[in-house]
């Protein structure tokens, strides 16, 4: 199976440990640079080199009538909550506090012309 770029989210299923159970390719138009989980499973945040932190609802990407790659640039099928961008810094790490607060690490690039992609 040919995954194209690093902008792709692969999920598995790890008590089965076979094939990916959902692709999703084009999340972002850079690099995919850190994921986390809430403390319900119900949210996944997805940090990007392209200044973003975007929030999906996780049921919606496990959805069982989905097919098995799905191209966020043509298909709308997952659920975005919400999306937030910074100026020019670049989302490292995410990590969830117990409280379900999200708390974020980034590299400020002040050599990036582009402040909104």
């Amino acid at each position: 199976m040919k995954i194209k770029g690093d902008n792709s989210l692969i999920l598995y299923d790890l008590v089965k440990m076979g094939d990916p159970i959902r692709i999703i390719e084009n999340i972002t138009n850079k690099s995919i640079m850190t994921i986390s989980f809430d403390n319900e499973d119900s949210v996944i945040s997805i940090g990007t080199e392209d200044y973003k932190i975007l929030f999906y609802n996780l049921s919606s990407i496990l959805n069982d009538d989905l097919s098995l790659k799905i191209n966020l640039e043509t298909d709308k099928n997952i659920e975005l909550i919400t999306q937030y961008y910074t100026k020019k810094t670049t989302i490292m790490v995410t990590k969830f506090s117990p409280m379900n607060i999200l708390i974020l690490l980034g590299r400020f690039d002040d050599n990036d012309p582009k402040i909104f992609m």
